[in-house]
């Protein structure tokens, strides 16, 4: 299975599009949403509720930590995606569920981190990067 390379805090500004972001201490954070009305948080933010269809939200920085709900390998793709790749879904502590790519091999029910991979390239050969999760340590 293909690595995904791990992208440096200099490239993270050009994740903003995808509502990551960077914490005070330069890791990569998640900028979702909290409902105003019946208090669900959730990634991305869609400025509606999906639970209650409110457009009260207010932003919410996601925990960077989180268990591995459940998971999958892609083996083909269209280009410029680097091939096999696996995603999945990650429960965070404060009740969202986000779905992401992975890094290394967590399986399901392992705590997992929030990082940054590249993808693929696109047409120009510049990096295709997303955030991602990958096995907690310790």
């Amino acid at each position: 299975m293909q690595k995904l390379s791990v992208v440096t805090a200099e490239t993270l500004s050009g994740l903003e599009r995808l509502h990551v972001g960077r914490g005070p201490d330069g890791a990569p954070v998640l900028r979702g949403a909290r409902c105003a009305d019946c208090g669900l948080v959730y990634f991305p933010p869609i400025g509606i509720c999906p639970s209650c269809a409110s457009t009260d939200q207010a932003a919410e920085d996601m925990p960077r930590s989180g268990t591995l709900y459940s998971e999958t390998t892609v083996h083909a793709a269209p280009p410029p995606w680097f091939t096999p790749y696996s995603v999945g879904y990650v429960d965070l502590p404060n009740g969202a569920r986000v779905f992401g790519h992975l890094r290394g091999s967590p399986r399901i029910g392992d705590r997992v981190t929030l990082t940054t991979a590249v993808l693929g390239r696109d047409e120009d050969g510049r990096p295709v990067e997303t955030f991602a999760f990958e096995k907690k340590e310790g």
